[in-house]
């Protein structure tokens, strides 16, 4: 097949086309945000535009793009920027996958967005939805609910494996890689570091990851007294990562919103104790009914995250936390190698070539 994704040239689009790119399929990015991705024809329809304008200015061009390509099928990433694009090109059936702002949370606060969400849905021939809260958002929204597929991508577990640690428990590293953006509430995490500290002084925190709350997040971290302890350390390559997880002991989300969290089904391969914002993305992986091990804290209770921190090192401490039934529930539901060939199966379903 001759695949065409419209999305940002990020690590989520990235995987997804170089896992069809070797799988044999000739693929193409159509992108109002490029970058190189080796082996895979980046086409960008932004030219000197901001990307924001792109998506309404460019449309003409981008569509022009795509009708050059002639591709079997489009897949676009985001309901709003790229699902509104895709939806003014005729022709080729398209996929759909919403990243989980886009509708939890664009589409219930505007009703622009809400509107865009629609015309992508209508266009859709298949969506692919990571989660069930997700996929009841759709059918909200107008989606037919036989013409979504729900599973998350998941995780390649041949690169995130459960390292054999030598933990030192005087020392903890709590770590967030999660973007700097207002989603995704890193403030609670270094409201929480004064508590953690004063019972664990040694506790290191590592915020990675960029994004525009960077300088009021280290002025925070210097207001609350903890700059010494808390580490900013920018956008980690995600071939990096699971190094990264290698050296952490816990793995701390406090996001208002999600559709499945990829960073979370990272770290709990990987064996870190996840202590996670209690929202409805969470609890389908947290907890006992969803059978992953971890707390699920409120938002915005910095005093509840401090607490959950301090109970995760003593128990990491006395040995009494086992996290091998966290990386057999990934194996289980969020294998990328599994996983995959859903998606590659609905490509063939869509594109009539079954």
């Amino acid at each position: 097949m001759r695949i065409c994704y419209l999305g940002d040239a990020n690590v989520q689009v990235r995987r997804v086309a170089e896992y069809f790119a070797a799988a044999g399929h000739e693929v193409h990015i159509v992108t109002a945000r490029p970058r190189a991705i080796a082996g895979i024809p980046v086409h960008s329809f932004a030219g000197a535009l901001p990307a924001r304008a792109a998506f309404l200015v460019g449309l003409p061009a981008a569509r022009r793009c795509v009708v050059s390509l002639k591709p079997d099928l489009i897949h676009a990433f985001y309901a709003t920027s790229y699902g509104l694009v895709a939806s003014g090109i005729p022709g080729p059936p398209v996929a759909l996958s919403p990243m989980g702002t886009d509708v939890l949370l664009s589409a219930r606060d505007s009703r622009i967005s809400a509107g865009m969400v629609q015309r992508a849905i209508r266009r859709a021939g298949l969506i692919f939805s990571v989660a069930p809260h997700m996929t009841r958002r759709l059918v909200e929204l107008g989606a037919d609910a036989s013409r979504i597929r729900t599973f998350p991508r998941g995780v390649d577990l041949e690169k995130f494996v459960m390292p054999e640690r030598s933990r030192d428990l005087a020392r903890p590293v709590i770590l967030s890689n999660r973007k700097l953006e207002a989603v995704y509430n890193i403030e609670q995490m270094i409201r929480a570091a004064p508590r953690v500290i004063a019972s664990h002084p040694g506790a290191r925190f590592v915020i990675q990851g960029e994004g525009s709350l960077r300088e009021p997040l280290e002025a925070l971290a210097r207001s609350e007294g903890v700059a010494s302890s808390v580490v900013f350390e920018g956008t980690v390559d995600h071939d990096r990562v699971p190094a990264s997880l290698a050296r952490a002991d816990i793995f701390v989300s406090c996001s208002r919103s999600d559709g499945a969290s990829v960073s979370l089904l990272e770290a709990m391969a990987c064996g870190l104790y996840p202590i996670v914002s209690d929202i409805e993305a969470n609890r389908s992986w947290i907890g006992p009914e969803a059978g992953g091990h971890g707390d699920l804290v409120p938002l915005d209770d910095p005093d509840a995250l401090a607490r959950a921190i301090g109970r995760a090192i003593d128990g990491l401490a006395s040995g009494q936390t086992q996290l091998s039934e966290n990386r057999a529930l990934i194996m289980t539901k969020a294998s990328w190698f599994s996983n995959m060939p859903l998606m590659e199966e609905g490509y063939r379903s869509l594109a009539g070539t079954v």
